[in-house]
């Protein structure tokens, strides 16, 4: 939690398309439907509690749901385009940033069905509901974005070296969150696109 990762930042060079859309090394931002999405895998994780959704660590798969190659550097970026802005107050203390819905998009019998990133998990033991994601950005050190270093992307205890934060108010806690097992859904491995969308306040 404390590591301090060096390093040098990726070059950002978006592409933007004449109806609007921008992308940036594997991730889009779709102006219509003013969402950003990016291609991962569903990795599950053999640890029974989770601390992460959300990775791009080799290093974390293993307490993990899902794991993407996309760089998270250009994801915090990515955000910003889409409207987030991760200096809004909030009331617990060491949350901040506006508040994002992911949802996975997956195939199931040849139709894509898309559903609220929440309903893999249990919290507490129980299924979990929507809540969204405070956009926490990672902190920065000698000038490297630290989530760029751990891979940290969506985490499910607070880590100020993540870009998203869960909401809900025991996550100083490691061990919160389990895999819901009645609504796995999809085979491990399989590929799925997650999309973030910036929820209205």
């Amino acid at each position: 939690r404390n590591v301090q990762y060096s390093g040098k930042n990726p070059v950002v060079r978006p592409v933007k398309h004449s109806n609007g859309n921008i992308e940036l090394n594997g991730i889009l931002f779709d102006a219509k439907a003013a969402e950003l999405r990016f291609p991962a895998e569903y990795i599950v994780g053999s640890e029974h509690n989770k601390e992460y959704l959300i990775t791009s660590s080799d290093a974390l798969i293993h307490e993990s749901l899902f794991y993407t190659k996309i760089q998270p550097f250009h994801l915090q970026f990515m955000l910003i385009v889409l409207g987030a802005d991760n200096t809004i107050p909030r009331e617990q203390k060491g949350r901040r940033g506006s508040i994002i819905d992911i949802e996975v998009e997956y195939t199931a019998n040849k139709k894509k069905v898309r559903r609220n990133i929440e309903a893999w998990l249990n919290v507490e033991e129980k299924p979990m509901k929507r809540t969204g994601f405070y956009f926490l950005g990672s902190r920065i050190h000698n000038k490297f974005f630290q989530a760029q270093g751990s891979g940290k992307i969506c985490s499910l205890w607070h880590q100020d070296d993540a870009i998203l934060d869960i909401i809900h108010p025991k996550n100083d806690a490691g061990d919160l969150f389990s895999l819901n097992k009645k609504n796995i859904a999809m085979h491990k491995f399989s590929k799925v696109n997650i999309i973030l969308s910036l929820r209205k306040e």
